[in-house]
C-alpha cells in the first residue's frame, strides 16, 4: 500500500478516517507498505494490509452470506481467463465514452476492477487508478501496483464504499451494478 492511499480510505463500517494501527515497517515516503494493520478512528475496527493491499470489506459474511459467496465466485471465475490485453484500450474508451485526455492525471476509481482489465487501459491513458474489488481476482493487479507509483489496489464492498466521499475526479464500472 503506498502511503498516497491513506487520505482516501474510509471505514467501511462507519464512514470515518482510517490511521496505521500496526506495521511490520516504518513507513518511508515513496515506499509501499506490505502488511500492517488500519484502524478506525471511530469505532476502532481493524483492517489487515495483505500483500500491499488494504482489505476493506465490511465483514467476510452477512447474514445472508451475499459477500463471501460473490468474493468466492469471482475470485475463482476471473483467475481462470488470461489478463488484459492491448485491444482493452479501445473496448475501455467506447465503454466510459471519454477521451483519452479526459483521463490523464485524473485520480480514478474501477469500482469492481475484478482481474484489472480496464484498470490497465485507463492506466494507460495517464490516470492514477485506485482499482477496488470484493473478489481475490484484483491479486493479478499486485505486480503491476508494485511496479507503479500512480497503482492502487484495495479490496473491499461497493455497498459499503472505504473511501473518503468525493475523493475521486473519475468513476467508472464495468459489468458490475448488475451483480449487486
Amino acid at each position: 500500500m503506498k502511503l498516497s492511499l491513506l487520505p482516501l480510505l474510509a471505514c467501511p463500517a462507519c464512514s470515518a478516517a482510517l490511521e496505521f494501527a500496526a506495521l511490520e515497517q516504518h513507513p518511508r515516503e515513496g515506499a509501499d507498505l506490505d502488511a500492517g494493520t488500519l484502524r478506525c478512528r471511530s469505532c476502532a475496527k481493524t483492517y489487515p494490509i495483505i500483500d500491499g493491499v488494504p482489505r476493506l470489506r465490511p465483514g467476510d459474511a452477512l447474514a445472508d452470506g451475499r459477500v463471501a459467496r460473490t468474493a468466492e465466485s469471482f475470485g475463482y471465475e476471473w483467475h481462470r481467463y488470461p489478463g488484459p490485453r492491448p485491444v482493452d484500450r479501445d473496448i475501455f474508451l467506447e465503454e466510459v465514452q471519454l477521451p483519452p485526455e479526459a483521463l490523464a492525471g485524473a485520480l480514478t476509481l474501477d469500482a469492481g476492477c475484478g482481474m484489472g482489465r480496464f484498470t490497465t487501459a485507463a492506466r494507460a491513458f495517464g490516470a492514477e487508478l485506485v482499482a477496488l474489488d470484493l473478489s481475490d481476482a484484483l491479486t493479478r493487479l499486485i505486480p503491476a501496483m508494485r511496479e507503479d507509483p500512480k497503482l492502487h489496489v484495495v479490496q473491499g464492498d461497493l455497498l459499503h464504499p472505504p473511501f473518503k466521499p468525493r475523493s475521486f475526479d473519475l468513476v467508472f464500472s464495468h459489468g458490475v451494478i448488475h451483480h449487486t
